[in-house]
């Protein structure tokens, strides 16, 4: 809250109210004033200090009363002399500011409230994420504005109001809010209209504004009211009253705010650069701390050490800037600074310590008109284009401007909001029904914001998904619950739209500087004529008249320009008004009135015309002053009366009297004289009371008691009660007072007869009462919940019981505020600089500062959290003076200047250096322990040396002459009573690749290891121990007490546990339940030696041992019975259950059974210690969070100690296909030289580069048209054709020497950078493999000669079987098996193969067999089925015209993909998650939750998977949560299993409503459990491969040879159609077969899979084997059966494919006569019919199936028509029949 009051220099004494000027002795004799003037002022000798003070004086008219009035003005102005001259340069004043001649009284009502009072800033401070987060800050990001158009244009083109006083009222804030609308109503409308403070005053918060206000609140106000008052309307009292106009805010009426709409207000990022650039929009307004030193400027330039110490909150708007200065408008008068303004100097530190950036907000505005929307069409979803043209439709001749609705400002999305949920409540289970078409785009494709009509800029969007769509052109939806937009990309979406228009278009009457605008109607509607006009002396220039179309001005404003030629300036009449205040040309004149109380004399008109080439005004009229009579208005007298009761002129007199009660105290004659032209009364005589006693009469209550009973005098009162079953209503005292000497009772109660008795609702100080009902019955309860950082105290439930007559509720507990400890916010060697205090609560921050010769390590200020501190103080470290500043040449230091004792300092040298000396190099109290390490070059072999950890060892092995080079393996180890930190690396191996440790990466470019951290004894440590016994026993206390003392002594004695003998352990809390069976529990505790890890692991192994083995026997001397006997229990040996519990300190962290303190460099996160990011350092240990370098600067890497090593440091960029001589990703120097090496078939376009200027556009690997020469090569064997380098189409041949054979493609051919294969191999001729024919068959490598390994097969024409191994291999002495024969095929369907890297598994090859394929293990099959069967006709099931041969599909290797995550979402049971606040806090109990053993989550109870990407209220509804379970590395070849497990779990938690965790809420500030939706869960396992990867259902492949990769929204594997090839694994394209040749059909792997075959042709009325549409040998038999009724008509049964003839069938056209004789024609006729009836249901059936898509019916030897239509199939390319040769209907 910001407010500062000021009295204005009204209420000083004036000359006019004192006697006049000093006495001449005292002005004669300056010296005794010189006196006390500090030697600082003698510099001001311009003018001397008396004159200055003089000249103050005067300017102000201030005359001092007496002596010591004026010594008091001057003591204070020599005061203010001094802190001008601190704080002020660059100006000559010749006197100061009216503040500074105040007297003692006149400082105590003016100055002193203002420099007393104390607001918090801190509600005006927006925070960072708000900032970042507002979509007009991500817009100006993206938008980078230039400052200089914007840096004088709001006080020297726009045009400002003069600067107001808010005198004494802490109203500062309201004068920023009214400055900036007022500024931006004149930038677009040309009107400067004063509007009105006192409306923020009295009507923005509900207690006074002037106890302060912040600026954001009012901003605020005015976004949402789109209202204000003129100052005019309602003038500035400097007082607050209770808003008197709510009725005229929500009518609209005197509305003074009628040409602009307020759109947003912007808070700014904390910088100079930012809030500079605040005033692209408006004038800025902000809060900072002054000092009094501010009431002293007068002028200059302003610079204030002091604000930040006094610390005063003030708000205050900036206006503009120069390079000196920012000139700033003020609160305080004219009288006040430069005629109201400051000018702080720029670049101050003390702008920052002031806090002027912090605070600071900018407004957008644009042009007022009248909105109407309705939705786009009575369709319920639509898509945008639909909704458009639905829209546009809306337009006629009169009515124009409809489009999809533009929304200018946040009051009109309300509006849509408000409009669409009266239609459609609620949030939608669909999101398409949540959001609606509007009309906004981005067509720049730079995220600028445009509506589809463009006739309002667009300042405020509140988009809530940007980044996810990337480039390209997209559209807004509105979401009708929240009103937040969402980008898509996609037009076909469909949702339901909003259309709009602006029915009115702005006003633009004052919108022509130098005229004016009339208009042809009142209301701006469609169709009206604007015409302008200029003043006299300017002459129009463009459109003279303009017409509202659609709601936008049709044409261009046109400007006025002053005319040429001689010119009259206005004349100044004084006591009267000159229109225009202008100049004017010859020929036009001014008209001339008087003001009020003046007279004109002469003409009203003065005209201006030429004489002689000068232009002359005629005669001036004068304004006299008219002669008023004076009079003197009726006094007010207490007690007495005046007469007359009216005004009366001088030389008059009044008459006084004094009521009854009251005497008269001086004259009773009032006498009006004139004095210095005024009426004034003589002095006023008084009514004093009389000394008569008054009383007051006891009054009568119904239903009550009065006490006492008798008269009473003024001053006491009486005490009223209630009987029995009455209730007072009203106050229980009644005072008597005097009132005109009367003696008056004040408002009496009453006594109101009850009811039922109800309790009261009490008020608990820190917490809330539920219900909220003020009474509740007889029975119920009031419940309290403690606010956030409270503990409650006593019982949180109040029952409401009777007693008597009444009702009485139980007692209240207490919610005690929970405090900080002040003993653990003590420093040494440093101050508490602010925030110290006895008592901290919540919320209480201290900053510290160390004393002088002292650093700050640690953070500087922290925060009361509740019960403890954010951190604990800085240390303040003394710095060593013995250890002088040093440099390295070639490299940098880990930490710069001051050191300090024991500091280290690491030494890291640059790419081809190696340090040389001691590493780190360590500060001692003396001084440096060894001389300075250098950095030498090295020979580029070797890896970089590597310093031990702190607080660790180092041991490395392979090193060459202590050089480390490739292989050298280095172990990382920690000292005694020091462990590593969780996690952290323990090897690392010197790299071959660019010479790094393996553990050298972006986020760790030195090779540092993290330190070791100092092993702490927990506070406790225990192993809880858990076993089942199947026995009845422990059913009373005595037996419990047996088993206790029983078990105590088994653990110790029969199973010699070390740690209970030695002491060192002990066992406690037994407890023995009994229900169908024993529950036996008990800790094993460790009590002494706490570090020592083995003697719990020693005790839990025991136990361990001793359950499994059955010797876990307790035996009891049992009390029970009579005669004591022993009873004897043994554990169940699978029962045990163990925990280990390790309860450390206060920030400690658990790690392998003992405590550690998270080091310098990380924070506590979970319970864990995690490593400061990159850009980020910490200074302490055990601190739960880091901090982040200033500015741009960033760190080297991760777990940074620091801020001196936070640097200005570049990124080395990766850059495609090259090689830099840094890593990518590293950081170095800004002006670090990088060198570019590229790939084979690149060009580098610069050999080398400074990292800061690298462009993507300018460093990069060019590619050439070429193909790689790496791949020509060749052994035993010779290469010809082209040479290097290969460019597009080239092809080089390959041919092998004698005795060698070619294996692979005998020429290769350079296409599109890429070899159209891989080089051939030579290999020796293994002449014991002599080459062989197949009878029936071929072999499938048809070259004579064959080499070692070599495997042939054999394929057998179709109708043959294969006889013998298939391959046959040639081995060194032989082919190992007899060569392969093809048989005829008798009854059988053909043998299969099997596909590589696969298997088959057969019963036969007989109808009805069945053959099994299977994958090797790391492959999986393409196919649609794994198990086919030899059917009718001797075909396999899988056979097909695509697969003549029944070959398997192939078998493709699973690699790993590149991620694999669970993308899930549920909806909360409460509607949260709307602010920041709240999603923080529902995130980070979301994932508390979700990793919990409550939840057990598979892959996270395995540590198989990680959350990540939590967030909740997104745009579909603010209680939605969506996050995302994430495989972690080692488990992506592990397959989904663990996702899909996880995703049941999550839904089972869900559907049972068992999803339940606990929220610290932001409006109760406390704990509310949340339960996700029954229902709402819904989770899809998503795999992402990497590129050149083929996905197959939740799993990545190589797409192998014989395949293309397809790219779509996910890469398939598809095989080759029939025709084509490819021979390599992970192809783009397949290669079409060469002219006249095909294959036997899909998923061919090579060339020589393309024949010359016989595609098996098509017959009607009957069948062939093999079927139409096969592909077979040229010389494959096919044989034709007839269909039933049709015979063979021409050919041969059996025919040749490739030479036929194919054969035909006709009908057999045989009828049989009817037995018994009889016509033979009717009989054939109706055969006829019949034969014609079954056609026609025949027909009638196809079409049916047709429509029904019926599929053959297996086994039944028919085809349904269905299978006879054409279906259309992709191959090679091109569009053709799924059967071509299946010509039957």
């Amino acid at each position: 809250m910001l407010g500062l009051s000021i009295v204005p220099l009204s209420h000083l004494h004036t000359s006019e109210q004192q006697s006049s000027l000093l006495p001449a002795r005292l002005m004669t004799k300056p010296l005794c004033f010189l006196v006390i003037v500090p030697c600082v002022l003698a510099s001001l000798t311009h003018p001397p200090v008396p004159e200055l003070f003089q000249n103050t004086l005067r300017r102000w008219n201030v005359q001092p009363l007496h002596d010591k009035d004026r010594l008091e003005r001057w003591n204070r102005f020599v005061k203010f002399v001094k802190s001008v001259k601190e704080t002020t340069s660059q100006i000559h004043l010749e006197s100061l500011n009216g503040y500074t001649i105040l007297n003692d009284a006149e400082f105590e009502t003016v100055m002193k409230p203002i420099m007393t009072r104390s607001f918090n800033m801190s509600d005006m401070i927006v925070s960072d994420e708000e900032i970042e987060n507002h979509p007009v800050t991500k817009r100006e990001k993206r938008k980078k504005r230039a400052l200089a158009a914007v840096s004088e244009m709001w006080e020297k083109e726009v045009g400002l109001t003069t600067p107001g006083d808010q005198a004494a009222c802490g109203s500062c804030w309201s004068f920023p809010n009214v400055g900036t609308i007022e500024a931006l109503t004149k930038k677009l409308s040309g009107e400067l209209i004063k509007y009105s403070e006192q409306y923020f005053v009295d009507c923005t918060f509900t207690y006074s504004g002037c106890a302060g206000g912040t600026v954001n609140e009012g901003y605020k106000l005015t976004l949402m009211r789109q209202y204000m008052l003129s100052a005019k309307t309602w003038p500035y009292t400097a007082d607050y009253a209770p808003c008197k106009w709510t009725a005229d805010i929500e009518s609209g009426n005197n509305n003074a705010m009628t040409k602009i709409w307020v759109q947003d207000y912007l808070p700014l990022s904390k910088t100079e650069e930012a809030v500079l650039g605040g005033l692209v929009h408006s004038p800025v307004a902000f809060g900072s701390y002054i000092s009094d030193n501010i009431f002293g400027y007068s002028g200059g330039i302003y610079d204030d050490s002091l604000c930040a110490t006094q610390a005063t909150p003030h708000a205050m708007l900036l206006v503009g800037y120069t390079e000196t200065t920012l000139r700033v408008k003020a609160s305080y008068g004219t009288i006040f600074g430069d005629y109201g303004y400051i000018n702080y100097k720029r670049g101050s530190p003390h702008l920052v310590s002031c806090r002027v950036y912090d605070t600071a907000f900018a407004l957008t505005a644009t042009w007022r008109r009248e909105m109407e929307y309705t939705f786009c069409s009575e369709k319920k979803l639509v898509t945008r284009s639909e909704c458009k043209d639905s829209c546009l439709a809306m337009n006629t001749d009169t009515e124009t401007g409809w489009n999809l609705a533009s929304i200018p400002t946040r009051y009109h999305n309300e509006q849509i909001v408000s409009m669409v949920n009266e239609l459609y409540p609620g949030v939608k289970t669909d999101d398409k029904f949540n959001y609606l078409w509007m009309g906004l785009e981005d067509l720049d494709k730079d995220e600028s914001l445009n509506w589809i009509d463009d006739f309002i800029p667009v300042n405020y969007v509140n988009i809530t998904d940007w980044d996810s769509f990337g480039w390209g052109k997209i559209y807004g939806t509105i979401n009708k619950n929240t009103g937040a937009y969402m980008m898509k990309g996609s037009l076909t979406a469909t949702h339901r739209g909003v259309c709009g228009r602006a029915v009115t278009c702005w006003d633009i009457s004052t919108a022509v500087a130098n005229g004016d605008v009339t208009f042809d109607r009142e209301r701006l509607t469609e169709g009206t004529v604007a015409t302008p006009k200029c003043d006299s002396g300017y002459t129009l220039t463009g459109e003279s008249s303009l017409r509202c179309v659609g709601g936008i001005w049709d044409k261009t404003l046109p400007t006025c320009t002053q005319n040429s030629g001689p010119q009259c300036q206005a004349p100044t009449i004084t006591g009267g008004t000159v229109t225009p205040t202008t100049a004017i040309s010859t020929g036009a004149s001014y008209s001339v009135s008087c003001n009020s109380g003046f007279t004109l004399k002469g003409q009203s008109t003065v005209s201006c015309t030429e004489s002689n080439g000068k232009a002359t005004l005629s005669t001036l009229p004068t304004c006299e002053k008219d002669t008023v009579e004076l009079k003197c208005e009726a006094p007010t007298i207490t007690g007495g009366t005046v007469t007359p009761t009216t005004a009366i002129s001088t030389g008059a007199s009044y008459s006084v009297s004094c009521n009854s009660g009251f005497t008269l105290k001086g004259q009773s004659t009032v006498s009006c004289t004139e004095s210095n032209g005024k009426a004034t009364l003589s002095t006023l005589p008084t009514c004093e009371k009389d000394t008569v006693e008054l009383k007051c009469e006891a009054p009568t209550i119904t239903g009550g008691t009065v006490t006492p009973t008798t008269a009473i005098s003024t001053g006491t009162s009486y005490s009223v009660s209630c009987n029995s079953g009455f209730t007072l209503k009203g106050q229980s005292t009644v005072s008597c007072t005097e009132n005109n000497g009367k003696a008056t009772l004040s408002t009496l109660p009453t006594c109101e007869k009850d009811a039922a008795p109800t309790c009261t609702k009490p008020v608990i100080a820190g917490g809330e009462v539920s219900p909220t009902d003020n009474e509740i019955a007889v029975g119920a309860v009031y419940t309290v919940t403690c606010n956030a950082h409270h503990k409650m105290k006593g019982e949180a439930e109040m029952t409401c019981s009777k007693s008597g007559d009444t009702a009485v509720l139980s007692a209240a507990p207490e919610c005690e505020e929970e405090t900080c400890d002040p003993k653990k916010a003590e420093i040494t060697d440093g101050t508490i600089e602010s925030g110290k205090k006895d008592r901290y609560v919540y919320g209480d921050k201290i900053v510290y500062k160390c004393n002088d010769n002292f650093v700050v390590e640690g953070n500087t200020a922290i925060e009361c959290t509740g019960s403890k501190f954010s951190s604990n103080p800085p240390n303040c470290i003394a710095i060593n003076t013995n250890c002088d500043q040093f440099t390295v040449t070639n490299g940098l230091l880990s930490n710069h200047y001051p050191y300090f004792s024991t500091d280290k300092v690491r030494v890291s040298c640059e790419t081809d250096y190696i340090v040389a000396g001691k590493n780190p190099r360590i500060c001692q109290n003396a001084g440096w322990k060894t001389d300075a390490p250098t950095c030498t070059k090295s020979d580029g072999e070797q890896c970089i040396s590597l310093v031990p950890p702190q607080d660790g060892t180092i041991t490395c092995t392979g090193q060459d002459n202590d050089k480390n080079v490739a292989g050298t393996q280095c172990t990382v180890g920690c000292l005694d009573t020091f462990q590593p930190i969780p996690g952290s690396i323990s090897e690392t191996t010197c790299s071959k690749n660019k010479f790094l440790w393996t553990h050298q990466t972006s986020s760790n470019p030195e090779g540092v290891f993290p330190p070791c951290t100092k092993m702490i004894a927990p506070t406790t440590k225990k192993v809880k121990i858990k076993v089942t016994i199947k026995a009845e026993y422990c059913t009373n206390d005595e037996q419990k007490t047996l088993m206790e003392e029983a078990v105590k002594a088994f653990l110790k004695d029969s199973l010699s546990i070390t740690g209970l003998q030695n002491g060192k352990c002990e066992v406690s809390d037994v407890e023995c339940v009994y229900k169908t069976e024993i529950l036996l529990k008990f800790n094993v505790v460790q009590t002494q030696d706490l570090l020592d890890k083995s003697l719990l692991n020693e005790a839990k192994s025991e136990i361990k041992k001793s359950v499994k083995a059955n010797t876990f026997t307790i035996s009891i001397a049992d009390g029970k019975r009579r005669k004591r006997r022993a009873t004897t229990l043994s554990a169940d040996s699978d029962s045990l259950e163990s925990e280990d519990e390790v309860v450390c300190a206060e920030g400690e962290v658990v790690e392998d059974g003992v405590c550690v303190k998270c080091p310098a460099g990380y924070k506590t996160v979970n319970g864990a210690c995690e490593a400061c990011q990159i850009g980020t350092y910490n200074a302490a240990e055990g601190a739960i969070d880091c901090i982040a370098c200033e500015g741009d600067k960033t760190t080297y890497g991760t777990g940074s100690t620091k801020q001196d090593q936070c640097y200005d440091l570049c990124t080395v960029p990766d850059i495609a296909a090259g090689t830099l001589n840094k890593e990518a990703g590293f950081k170095v120097e800004p002006t670090y030289t990088l060198t570019l090496s590229c790939e084979e078939t690149y060009s580098a376009s610069v050999a080398s580069f400074q990292c800061s200027s690298y462009s993507s556009t300018q460093h990069k690997c060019n590619p050439l048209q070429q193909c790689k020469p790496s791949v020509v090569t060749l052994e035993n064997g010779s290469i010809s054709g082209a040479a290097a380098p290969y460019e597009q189409g080239e092809m080089v041949t390959f041919a092998c020497n004698a005795q060698y054979k070619l294996i692979g493609d005998s020429a290769i051919t350079c296409n599109n950078r890429v070899w159209s294969n891989a080089a051939p191999l030579c290999k020796p001729v293994n002449t014991a493999c002599p080459a062989y024919a197949v009878t029936n068959g071929k072999v499938e490598d048809k070259s004579t000669t064959f080499v070692t390994a070599e495997s042939v097969s054999v394929e057998c024409d179709y109708g043959y079987d294969l006889n013998g191994t298939n391959p046959r291999v040639c081995e060194t002495a032989g082919w190992t098996t007899a060569a392969q024969t093809c048989i005829k095929n008798e009854g059988k369907c053909p043998a299969l193969t099997a596909p590589q890297h696969g298997t088959i598994s057969c019963t036969g090859t007989s109808i009805t067999d069945t053959c099994t394929v299977t994958c090797n293990a790391g492959y999986t099959y393409l196919g649609d089925t794994v198990k086919v069967t030899c059917q009718e006709g001797l075909r396999w099931t899988h056979q097909s015209y695509k697969n003549s041969r029944g070959d398997f599909a192939a078998c493709a290797e699973v690699q790993t993909p590149e991620s694999r995550v669970l993308e899930a979402e549920l909806f909360l049971d409460v509607d949260y998650c709307r602010t920041e606040q709240e999603k923080t806090a529902v995130v980070s109990a979301f994932e508390t939750y979700i990793k919990s053993a409550a939840a057990a989550v598979p892959c996270i109870s395995g540590a198989k998977c990680t959350v990540q990407k939590t967030s909740c209220g997104n745009s579909d509804g603010s209680n939605k949560v969506t996050f995302e379970l994430a495989q972690t590395a080692g488990e992506l070849s592990a397959g989904s299993s663990t996702l899909t497990s996880s995703d049941s779990r999550i839904k089972d938690l869900v559907n049972t409503k068992a999803m339940s965790f606990g929220v610290t809420t932001s409006k109760k500030r406390a704990t509310t459990t949340f339960t996700a939706e029954d229902g709402s869960y819904t989770g899809n396992v998503k795999t992402a491969c990497a590129d050149g990867q083929a996905q197959l259902s939740d799993s990545c492949i190589a797409c192998p040879a014989g395949h293309k990769l397809v790219v779509g929204s996910t890469t398939v594997c598809s095989a080759c159609p029939v025709g084509s090839f490819s021979t390599t694994a992970n192809s783009n394209s397949c290669e079409e077969c060469a002219a006249g040749l095909t294959t036997y059909g899909t998923g061919s792997t090579s060339s020589g899979d393309c024949l010359k075959l016989c595609k098996v042709p098509g017959v009607t009325h009957g069948t062939l084997t093999p079927p139409t549409g096969y592909n077979v040998p040229l010389d494959t038999s096919i044989k034709m059966t007839c269909n039933t009724g049709y015979i063979l008509d021409t050919g041969s049964q059996e025919f040749v494919c490739s030479t036929g003839p194919v054969p035909t069938c006709k009908e057999d056209g045989v009828t049989e006569e009817v037995s018994g004789g009889g016509n033979t024609t009717t009989v054939v006729i109706v055969v006829v019919v019949v034969v014609v009836l079954l056609i026609a249901l025949g027909v009638g059936a196809v079409i049916f199936l047709k429509k029904r898509k019926v599929k053959r019916v297996s086994g039944s030897g028919l085809e349904p028509a269905a299978v006879l239509v054409n279906k259309s199939a992709e191959t090679n390319g091109h569009t053709t029949n799924e059967n071509p040769y299946d010509t039957r209907i």
